[in-house]
């Protein structure tokens, strides 16, 4: 079995964002016995990777209307794998049989990076018996919803708030509760 690998496009933003993320995916592509690629249309983000297999008993390929790339021609059981490190829209197709409807479309969009989890900083006990402490990495105009417990097991929303700025403070004035 041959397998072939190549970049598309490369970014130095996709490439920083990927490693901050590690969220890049694998997606599967079939080219079948109908002469069809299966499935048509992806939807990935930057960073992805996209591997062709060939499932034919002939020779088929994905070449880039655009002529941007190509997988080569792939023999039974072979497979190419590239990776899209540009958000856009590719079209591609068999460069053989394309008339028959071999055709595909990949779309790319830039990666989202996940949001960083609100920290608790600064936990106090005060002299009433209250508890204080900061929550960071808030995003602002999101909503917060703050949870208590006296057993880690049930938890009891004892706040809610859109975050104005990335902290906030919080003064807890029943006792017994484990934040």
């Amino acid at each position: 079995m041959k397998t072939t690998s190549a970049f598309i496009a490369p970014a130095i933003f996709a490439t920083v964002l990927l490693a901050l993320t590690g969220r890049a995916a694998d997606h599967t592509v079939h080219m079948t016995s109908v002469l069809t690629f299966s499935p048509n249309y992806l939807a990935i983000e930057t960073g992805d990777t996209v591997t062709w297999y060939n499932d034919d008993s002939i020779f088929h390929d994905a070449t880039s209307t655009a002529n941007l790339w190509s997988t080569g021609m792939l023999d039974t059981d072979d497979s190419a794998t590239l990776q899209f490190n540009t958000p856009g829209t590719y079209a591609y197709k068999d460069s053989i049989f394309y008339n028959s409807g071999m055709t595909g479309t990949i779309v790319v969009t830039a990666a989202v990076a996940p949001l960083p989890p609100a920290l608790i900083i600064l936990p106090t006990v005060l002299a009433n018996g209250a508890f204080r402490f900061t929550i960071t990495n808030l995003t602002v105009g999101k909503t917060n919803v703050i949870e208590a417990s006296t057993n880690l097991l049930q938890w009891t929303a004892r706040a809610t708030n859109v975050a104005a700025g990335t902290a906030m403070n919080y003064t807890n004035s029943a006792s017994g509760f484990r934040f």
